[in-house]
């Protein structure tokens, strides 16, 4: 019964991932419109809605398969919250139950208010807010993970500041590049057409500085991650360079852009996802450095008044310097 939380937290984020990747289709495809009303379609309750009947209507099947898909994220996420309630846990998992839970409420509300309101800004937000879901469900996973509270902590006196502060950094700069990314395919905005591709390069060189600082601790469980974390960072790249190249060509080189394929639809929710798992990847690496963080002995009240007592022993006096007990 103790595993529930853990085992709920999986199908979460299991979950999570078609819905993320149905999300990202439905954009690329402009489906999001496809119903004018919400949280019904077409006047149908969400379930009662005929929606294996509306494959001849791609936009409709789409947008309503997004829709069955948040349904059961939330029902994932509604037993994670309820499970961490019932059984006896930590304080850090009802904690992270409850916010995986009002998260996902708020980007459904999210979600439901870009069709209300016919506002491709929402679109937008709603897009970009998926990896903060994303990414607070997978540090659920790894706290409620049985390896979790068996981790060994750096070594007293291990520089991990100069990491963490590389990681947060690197967290920023690459969310940053995806509310640029959100911009140009929701808003088609054109500085964003610019910067977008330019600021990948400083996105991966942080990166890079990121991944170095990491594999210094020579901790193995960072280690690791940090592999991960810097594969997915320049998968998302490689993926972004072949979508740009697709779209837009570069003749200079002979490569002819391809516009309304399946193949540039595919590349282009593929980066989509890509964000939110590399965004997901660096979220978690925040919570391992956390968790293997040196901890530092308080100071006994004990210990305070023999160093101030030996300090005064050993204070110089007349000009020599003396010890308790005689004369150097």
């Amino acid at each position: 019964m103790k595993n529930l939380p853990s085992i709920f937290a999986w199908l979460t984020l299991i979950s999570a991932l078609p819905l993320i990747s149905m999300g990202a289709v439905v954009t690329t495809v402009d489906a999001g419109m496809a119903f004018p009303d919400w949280p019904t379609s077409d006047g149908y309750s969400m379930l009662a809605y005929p929606w294996l009947q509306s494959i001849g209507e791609p936009d409709k099947f789409l947008e309503h398969g997004h829709r069955l898909a948040g349904m059961l994220t939330g029902f994932f996420a509604l037993l994670l919250c309820g499970s961490a309630f019932l059984t006896p846990q930590r304080p850090a998992v009802r904690i992270l139950a409850t916010l995986v839970l009002v998260l996902v409420i708020a980007q459904g509300l999210l979600g439901g208010m870009r069709v209300s309101q016919v506002s491709k800004v929402l679109a937008m937000i709603h897009g970009n807010f998926a990896c903060w879901v994303f990414t607070v469900m997978a540090i659920a996973v790894a706290v409620m993970s049985p390896r979790w509270a068996n981790v060994e902590r750096l070594p007293t006196g291990t520089r991990t500041r100069a990491a963490f502060s590389a990681t947060v950094v690197l967290c920023l700069v690459f969310f940053l590049q995806s509310v640029l990314g959100g911009m140009l395919r929701h808003l088609g905005a054109a500085h964003a057409w610019r910067d977008h591709p330019y600021f990948a390069f400083v996105v991966l060189g942080v990166a890079a500085i990121t991944w170095v600082l990491i594999r210094r601790l020579h901790h193995p469980w960072l280690s690791s991650w940090a592999n991960l974390m810097l594969l997915l960072v320049n998968g998302q790249f490689l993926i972004g360079l072949g979508t740009w190249l697709f779209r837009y060509g570069w003749p200079d080189a002979g490569i002819v852009a391809i516009q309304q394929t399946s193949a540039l639809s595919a590349l282009r929710s593929l980066h989509t996802l890509g964000a939110v798992l590399g965004f997901m990847g660096l979220g978690v690496m925040i919570a391992r450095l956390i968790r293997t963080a040196p901890v530092h002995a308080p100071v006994s009240e004990t210990t305070v008044e023999t160093k101030t007592r030996n300090s005064s022993l050993t204070t110089p006096l007349d000009g020599s310097s003396r010890l308790a007990g005689g004369a150097v």
